[in-house]
């Protein structure tokens, strides 16, 4: 412990096992209880990070003094004080993770304060998913848990300014819960920034502005960035492979639209992107208004346990080719005998311009091979040794200079004819786009700085069918075309000119595809769910218009024959279309009209408790549906739903100590209800506590709703004492042992998962005084109290210096003189020095073991030791010495003071 230099009560019977990282002024540690091995996290704040930061406020003219220093970082401090007992005030949420302790002191050395802060170990929504495959229903239960967590904080009043999931904890009963510093009231939100150690990459984008304040939407598009990367395969918005992570928050933050997550169906991807819009208004208001689209959602669909995201899968599968081939549709090329004349007569080939091109290229193509053959490879140069015997060189013909300077003056001629007297100009055209296209026509768009008199723009079909146009500058109409069908289009100089920049694009026409039928199959206050019938090609995706009869319509996106419409209001017709898509033109039956049903809503939910059955009935405004459905969720992993035609509902069997959450739906209601209940908690009778002959005390009690796999946790405390142990036992009893002798300990009874425990849980126990120790020949001693000498491995020789007044920093040592003739043993003995306060109460011990003649000087018979805790507090204090439980008597108290 000493190496890491905490000095904080917190640590009493405490070990730090590691530092688990350090950032500015803070630390974290990992520290394990040394009586229960149970894990804790001690959070160190120091307060300034740094005296040079003091010095700062000195230099600047902040403070005047370290006096004023001082006093400025005890408002700093004050402010971590207030926001900790908000959070103790919130600790019977079980969707909050509060500290289980802490403590606020000033520096030893300097100007400043300490904070420490002690919470149980709990691992981490960051570590979890990097640990564990999310699935679709431990993703939407995080979703309602954050949910609860922050609507827990706003029936409080307060916000949470640093959701992420390094400060999302998972509970023992499998619950994510919300943790850590970041509250603030929501009453100042208006005078409220954003800290900077508080920025991250779930911060919502307003808070990056150094102007802007906090509002209370930043911890809904928190839990919205969230689950985004958890539908996006852990992935932040706008990230792949060329675009890091800094930089695609860096475009997040500046407004760029969030494409939908991967792995998120159209539903959950538009919860996320509504609570991670950008402006804030644009976002759900209040953790309620979340938590209902999260509900609605449930209930629409299905919530499995296959992971979120899907595994990789190579399996090699055998292919149908005669199937194959006949689910790939092929292109549809022109029907030529269906075509008039005239058309014919347009898309007819130019006769004269091919047969001009291809004697060209058979012109050039035979002097490349005339000149190809008079040119011979050149000999590779050989090393100067290569080890080997030289070989003659072959004779070179006189004649072959005389040849190669012939070719080359008849290249040089040729490409000079060609450069000054054959080669065209050049024409550049930008782009080419088909700007609308139809069934039976094609209008394209050209983009140029050429003259539009200088070339024309050509519509050609697989058949080689060609159609010219000029160009004018204005959009050409290509019309008379086949439905479905490939063409391409480019553009030609009347001079033959080469082309650069786009020559030519591929394009085709819109096929038709006639929609039987287009029916709405079922209505509630607030969905309308419809179904078609196709004939003809489909797309890969269904766009369809829908609104108010008359009214301002929306879109939405699907897959499939089915869509369900939702966010309808009640008692409204609605008018519905399926739109074209971009390469299909729909016909038939594409519009459809359903009128949704009169709401009716639930205003009073209440619940009868009798052992294990819970009775619910509620009260409603509107007239009553056909028939409700209760959902019903439990804690333990408990789940089943029911549908009832009257305004009551009986849940049998529940578990006692168990949450349950009820979740009420009909066709009429525009929003689900919820509520929860809790059946009777374990309850403790008879409660007892009673020392025994052999220094321990048995500790009994009943419970009669306990079962066999009932886990209880023993947890006996010294008065006056916080730190207590741990027993953990299955039987309704247990012997508790090691105690000291005439000390009182509180001892309390626990589910060990966290079940609420009622009745009579906790009791007090005295323990009896030790009888005198009298082993080994030993009687009595005399007990003397001394300055520890500062050297190391020191013995009663090196004692100099009576004190029974210690100061702080100054260590009490003892020396015990043995009164009689000790005899010699070699048996270990069990050594336990005791503390009490003027009024008795024990305020520290320590135990150890030693072998008998090993603890004694026997030229004197003296047993040395010190206190390696002094008290903290100035008073009186009285040292007892106990050897196997026994108490030493000596011939007077052995007391000191603290100053």
């Amino acid at each position: 412990m000493a190496e890491f230099e905490l000095n904080t009560a917190l640590l009493t019977n405490m070990e730090v096992q590691e530092c688990l990282g350090r950032r500015g002024g803070t630390s974290v540690y990992s520290v394990k209880s040394t009586r229960s091995d149970q894990l804790y996290v001690l959070k160190h704040i120091s307060v300034p990070e740094t005296q040079r930061q003091v010095e700062a406020l000195i230099l600047t003219g902040a403070a005047a003094d370290q006096e004023s220093a001082q006093a400025y970082y005890q408002q700093v401090v004050a402010d971590y004080q207030a926001e900790l007992e908000q959070m103790e005030a919130l600790a019977a949420s079980p969707n909050l993770d509060a500290f289980r302790s802490y403590e606020i002191r000033p520096k030893e050395e300097g100007v400043g304060f300490d904070v420490f802060l002690l919470a149980e170990y709990r691992t981490t929504l960051e570590r979890y998913l990097l640990q564990t495959e999310m699935t679709h229903s431990s993703a939407v239960n995080l979703a309602m848990d954050l949910c609860n967590a922050l609507s827990d904080l706003r029936q409080a009043g307060l916000i949470h300014r640093d959701v992420q999931p390094s400060n999302i904890y998972l509970s023992a009963q499998g619950h994510f819960m919300l943790g850590d510093l970041g509250l603030a009231k929501v009453e100042d939100l208006k005078y409220c920034s954003m800290p900077e150690g508080m920025l991250s990459s779930f911060s919502a984008p307003e808070l990056f502005d150094l102007m802007a304040n906090v509002n209370e939407t930043i911890d809904l598009y928190a839990v919205g960035l969230i689950l985004y990367r958890i539908y996006n395969g852990n992935h932040a918005p706008l990230e792949d492979e060329k675009t890091s992570a800094k930089a695609a928050d860096k475009l997040r933050i500046t407004g760029q639209a969030l494409p939908a997550p991967m792995f998120a169906d159209y539903e959950m991807a538009e919860i996320i992107a509504k609570a991670c819009a950008f402006q804030p208004e644009d976002r759900y208001q209040t953790p309620e208004e979340l938590k209902t689209a999260i509900s609605d959602y449930m209930l629409r669909n299905q919530m499995g346990d296959a992971p979120i995201t899907p595994p990789i899968v190579a399996d090699d599968v055998s292919v149908d080719q005669d199937a194959a081939e006949e689910a790939v549709e092929p292109v549809q090329f022109a029907n030529t005998d269906e075509m008039d004349d005239a058309f014919k007569e347009s898309f007819s080939p130019d006769n004269e311009m091919l047969n001009a091109l291809i004697e060209s290229v058979h012109k050039d193509i035979d002097q490349d091979y005339e000149a190809g053959r008079s040119l011979e490879p050149a000999d590779d140069d050989l090393p100067l040794d290569t080890g080997e015997k030289p070989r003659k060189r072959k004779k070179v013909f006189k004649w072959l200079p005389t040849v190669l300077a012939v070719v080359l003056v008849l290249a040089l001629a040729g490409t000079a004819v060609w450069f000054f007297f054959i080669r065209t100009g050049t024409l550049t055209i930008d782009s080419i786009e088909a700007l609308e296209r139809t069934t039976d026509s094609i209008t394209v768009s050209v983009s140029t700085q050429e003259d539009p008199s200088a070339f024309e723009v050509v519509c050609t079909d697989a058949y080689g069918n060609v159609s010219r146009q000029p160009y004018t500058g204005e959009p050409n109409v290509f019309e008379g075309l086949a439905a479905g069908t490939q063409y391409t289009i480019s553009v030609e100089g009347f001079e033959r000119e080469s082309i650069s920049g786009v020559a030519s694009i591929i394009t085709s026409t819109k096929s038709t595809t006639n929609i039987v039928s287009f029916t709405v199959n079922r209505t509630t206050a607030s969905e309308m769910e419809l179904s078609f019938v196709v004939d003809g090609a489909e797309p890969e995706e269904w766009t369809v218009n829908y609104g108010p009869t008359g009214g301002e319509t929306k879109s939405t996106v699907f897959t499939g024959h089915t869509v369900t419409l939702s966010g309808l209001d009640p008692d409204t017709e609605y008018t519905v279309t399926l739109a074209d898509s971009a390469d299909l033109q729909l016909t038939g039956a594409v519009t459809a009209t359903g009128k949704t049903i009169p709401s009716v809503t639930v205003t009073k939910i209440s619940a009868s408790l009798i052992s294990s059955t819970a009775t619910l009935t509620w009260l409603y405004d509107g007239d009553a549906p056909e028939s409700w459905t209760l959902t019903v969720t439990g804690t333990d992993g408990y789940s089943d739903s029911m549908t009832v035609t009257e305004n009551m509902a009986t849940l049998e069997n529940l578990k006692a100590g168990e949450t349950y959450t009820i979740l009420i739906t009909s066709d009429s209601m525009v929003r689900a209800v919820s509520t929860e209940i809790t059946p009777e908690d374990l309850t403790i009778a008879e409660l007892t506590a009673t020392p025994n002959d052999a220094g321990g005390i048995d500790v009994t009690w009943n419970c009669e709703a306990s079962s066999d796999d009932t886990q209880w946790l023993v947890v006996y405390t010294l008065k006056g004492q916080e730190d207590g142990a741990v027993e953990q036992v299955t039987e309704t009893s247990v012997t508790l042992s090691g105690l000291i002798p005439g000390a009182t300990y509180t001892i309390e009874i626990q589910e060990a998962t966290g079940k609420p425990v009622g009745g009579d849980t906790t009791v007090e126990a005295a323990m009896p005084a030790a009888e005198a120790f009298k082993d080994y020949g030993f009687t009595n001693a005399y007990v003397s109290t001394w300055l520890q000498p500062s050297k190391e491995d020191w013995t009663y020789r090196d004692l100099a210096t009576t004190r029974t007044s210690f100061s702080a920093g100054e260590t009490l040592a003892f020396a015990c003189e043995a009164m009689g003739n000790l005899t010699a043993s070699d048996e270990t003995v069990t050594t336990l020095l005791v503390v009490r306060d003027s009024d008795g109460n024990v305020v520290d011990h320590y135990a150890g073991e030693a072998v008998w003649d090993d603890m004694w000087a026997r030229d004197r018979d003296m047993y040395v030791g010190e206190l390696t805790r002094m008290p903290e507090e100035a008073g009186s204090y009285t040292l007892e010495i106990y050897f196997n439980g026994k108490k030493v008597e000596t011939t007077a108290a052995i007391t000191f003071t603290v100053q």
